[in-house]
């Protein structure tokens, strides 16, 4: 059931409720229709490509986990910076030293 309402704007009480029709209870509302439970389908079947695609996922995967666990870990030392940054940053603490 599609129940309508209509509000006026009043400037001093704000909105109001135009319409009389009282709300359905729950006696008069329409029942719900619920929908059966549907049998899960089964997950579709990868083509020869996606499977390929998975494989060669998995073993690259196996080989950085392999990676990670058995060599060096690199540990970050900071930005580098380039000869015109450091040029830059020497300008500008000699402009500032003044």
């Amino acid at each position: 059931m599609i129940l309508q309402v209509e509000y006026v704007a009043d400037p001093e009480t704000g909105f109001h409720v135009v319409s009389e029709e009282p709300a359905p209870t729950a006696e008069e509302e329409e029942p719900l229709h619920v929908l059966p439970p549907q049998p899960q389908a089964s997950p579709p079947l990868d083509t020869k490509e996606v499977a390929k695609a998975k494989e060669r996922h998995r073993a690259l995967f196996a080989q950085i986990a392999q990676r990670h666990r058995n060599g060096p870990h690199l540990v970050h030392q900071g930005n580098r910076e380039t000869e015109a940054v450091q040029q830059k940053r020497k300008e500008h603490s000699e402009a500032r030293a003044i």
